[in-house]
């Protein structure tokens, strides 16, 4: 899932997520408390689109927060699709 090349990241979690969370990086993964209904782990991850998207599809429930190179990455990623879509959708 996370081809390419990796870096140590920390990542904030909204508590309904832990089983998804040990699903996708291990049941050995340290779960850190970070405040009402929150948790931090720290993984190996790459920005690749596939990773990206992993983490875009909880929403507000995700936070990538270190390091500042995939917080870019994933800044730069959502820019793209605003661009894409904010195009005026007319059918033909």
């Amino acid at each position: 899932m996370f081809t390419g090349e990796t870096t140590a990241a920390k990542i904030e979690f909204d508590e309904s997520l832990v089983s998804v969370v040990l699903d996708q990086f291990g049941t050995d993964t340290q779960l850190i408390k970070s405040g009402d209904k929150r948790f931090i782990i720290r993984a190996n991850a790459s920005a690749s689109p596939v990773f990206l998207g992993w983490i875009f599809q909880f929403g507000d429930l995700a936070e990538i927060l270190e390091p500042a190179s995939l917080r870019e990455a994933m800044r730069e990623m959502l820019n793209i699709g605003v661009k894409r879509y904010k195009k005026s959708c007319t059918t033909q």
